[in-house]
């Protein structure tokens, strides 16, 4: 196995010595032939002992590559030893051709022989230089084993021309280690480029993490090379990350993100495989086995992930859905994996987030599901096939309506009707909350603008949606086109995401206040309700959750509490609308503690397509409230 101070330049430098086995083989084949037929020629036992030796050494260096080839695959290399073994192996070959060349320079039969031998020896220096370029060191070792046993041959037979060839042999030797320096240097320069461009390849430039890419060729690596080994693929998302794009700044997201890759590479383990998949999204490979062990460290990295950070501010609450998948049980290719993993983070996330959920194959037909009814959703977005239906509201004193409240239908071909609970955020996640907001603004104020002149209409928009730079525009649009004033338009924000949103929706909304559009929050107490907000905020109206008045004639408190709530508001000069109204009981005790706010609920109405609100009308059928007995409603309306 690599040992832990084993660096990537050795194993580079080690896989280019054993590079191109074929040509080195043939070469070395060619020598040892060579070697062989001159050593016959010469008779000689000495010469014929040290070629003998050169097969055998040609023979153990081509099992060396072939072992290092083998080890490579399994990724099992050493690079350092690896390294060690083609030296000495290398070095030794080296020195007995250098031996050989001067022996047969001693024994050659003629000078053709001598000068062949010579021809070899100088063949062999420039195949050294020429195939150990990746490393000065073990080229020097090289050409010392096989220079000096040849410059001593010719040193020691001591005539002129041998000496003259000595200094040759010396001087070739000495340029051939100055050309093998140069190239060794072009070499590491163009080595250190490449490892550049593999860094910029391979690794996340601002968490200094394995990117997607390399992430997802490590799964791919580990898949097919079989590993037996079990191993978990965590799919992270941090919850709700733009706020930290929107609210702060795009340094502060990137700082954060920064800190969060330390603290999931630091929970994770050195074990662990760790890549920031896209935007605040991360892979973590796990050697864990079972799904306890997964779900263990799925909850360690959430804990860690929604401690403080101190560049934020504690308003910001960090979490994270993880989706898990296990290695053969849910896949056994980089693709299944992957997929089972992103299924299981999109059901985490559409429970709400800040959860873990592990895959199960049923997810993959809910994800089927799912993706069909956002195409259908689409289609019937495209070709306006959703539908409004309106629940009235009434004023308690009057008894007549004062608005509607807009809600979009759709009523699917095969499935029948799909709850708004179920398209909204689909439509919200997908994409589509563009198409489905304009449609919604499109219908609902095509049929306000043929009610009476003092009946508003009010329609539910997220904050996210009104945040967005178009949605003034597409508004304003609806307005034009079917010719309703402003003023009869009252836009709904959930109480819960106000809040949450408070300083930029507070710009948005005095913007489209200019403009006479109305606001009002929705199901007021079913979040975080922070009563302070209400005496600063734009807006028109509160509308409290029907869970206030679930329960108040058998708790004192609990009516306690919403009759002050109804004067507080009333103290405000707001509108307040009370939903859920569903008994007569209900509605008595708001005539006795707020007669003046509005009310809505099944017991005046059901939500009923814009054709049946006629029958409705104050001018037409309504009648006043009696002052008398309020637990009585018009007939009309019931």
């Amino acid at each position: 196995m690599r040992g832990l101070g084993t660096t990537k330049s050795e194993l580079d430098v080690v896989r280019q010595l054993n590079r191109d086995p074929l040509t080195w083989f043939a070469s070395c084949v060619t020598l040892a032939s060579v070697c062989v037929v001159m050593a016959l020629r010469a008779a000689d036992p000495t010469l014929l002992a040290v070629t003998a030796s050169i097969i055998v050494v040609t023979g153990l260096r081509g099992l060396a590559t072939l072992r290092f080839y083998r080890m490579d695959k399994l990724r099992k290399l050493d690079p350092s030893f690896e390294r060690r073994l083609y030296s000495v192996l290398g070095g030794l070959h080296a020195g007995l051709i250098g031996v050989w060349v001067a022996l047969m320079t001693d024994v050659a039969s003629g000078p053709l022989d001598g000068i062949c031998a010579a021809l070899a020896g100088i063949g062999f220096l420039i195949g050294t230089i020429g195939r150990n370029y990746a490393s000065t060191e073990t080229t020097r070792i090289q050409v010392a084993a096989l220079c000096l046993p040849v410059i001593a041959g010719l040193v020691y037979r001591g005539s002129p021309d041998h000496l003259l060839a000595a200094s040759i042999f010396a001087v070739v030797a000495v340029v051939a280690l100055m050309n093998a320096r140069r190239v060794s240097a072009n070499y590491q320069t163009a080595l250190a480029a490449k490892r550049l461009n593999v860094e910029l390849a391979s690794r996340d430039l601002l968490t200094r993490l394995p990117n997607r890419g390399a992430g997802e060729r490590e799964l791919s690596r580990r898949t097919q090379a079989g590993e037996t080994a079990p191993f978990a693929l965590l799919f992270v998302d941090i919850d709700r990350f733009h706020r930290i794009n929107d609210k702060l700044s795009h340094a502060v997201a990137d700082r954060l993100l920064k800190s969060l890759a330390r603290t999931i590479r630091a929970t994770a383990g050195k074990e662990s495989f760790v890549a920031r998949h896209a935007g605040d999204q991360f892979l973590i490979l796990a050697p864990v086995a079972g799904k306890d062990r997964a779900l263990s460290l799925a909850a360690s990295i959430q804990s860690a992930i929604a401690r403080p950070q101190r560049f934020i501010a504690p308003a910001f609450n960090i979490t994270a859905s993880v989706g898990i998948a296990e290695y053969t049980l849910d896949g056994t290719d980089s693709e299944e994996l992957l997929h089972a993993a992103e299924i299981a983070l999109n059901r985490a996330k559409a429970l709400g987030g800040a959860r873990t959920v592990v895959y199960k194959t049923w997810m993959d037909e809910e994800q089927r599901e799912n993706d069909q009814l956002e195409s259908d959703l689409a289609e019937a977005i495209r070709h306006r096939q959703l539908t409004m239906a309106y629940q009235p509201i009434f004023g308690l004193e009057t008894g007549r309506i004062v608005a509607c409240e807009a809600l979009v239908r759709w009523n699917h071909p095969e499935r029948g009707a799909i709850s708004p609970a179920l398209f909204v955020p689909l439509a919200e996640a997908s994409g589509l909350i563009d198409g489905l907001t304009e449609l919604t603004l499109d219908l609902a104020t095509s049929s306000a603008a043929a009610w009476p002149d003092e009946i508003l209409v009010a329609v539910n928009i997220s904050p996210s949606q009104l945040k967005r730079g178009n949605f003034d525009r597409m508004l304003a649009k609806a307005l034009a086109r079917n010719g309703l004033p402003a003023q009869r338009l009252e836009i709904e924000i959930t109480e819960n995401l106000f809040v949450e949103e408070d300083e930029d929706l507070a710009k948005a909304i005095e913007a489209l206040r200019a403009l006479g559009v109305r606001f009002a929050i929705d199901d007021f107490g079913t979040g975080y309700s922070n009563i302070g907000y209400l005496s600063h905020m734009p807006i028109d109206k509160i509308k409290i959750d029907r869970k206030f008045l679930t329960g108040i004639h058998e708790d004192r408190r609990q009516a306690g509490l919403l009759r002050s709530f109804l004067g507080f508001v009333d103290s405000l000069d707001m509108a307040v609308v009370v939903e859920g109204v569903e008994t007569h009981d209900q509605l008595s005790f708001l005539a006795d503690c707020a007669p003046s706010s509005l009310i809505q609920g099944f017991l005046l109405s059901r939500p009923i397509p814009d054709a049946e609100l006629a029958t409705l009308w104050p001018k037409e059928v309504m009648m006043p409230w009696p002052a008398v007995d309020s637990r009585r409603v018009p007939a009309t309306a019931l």
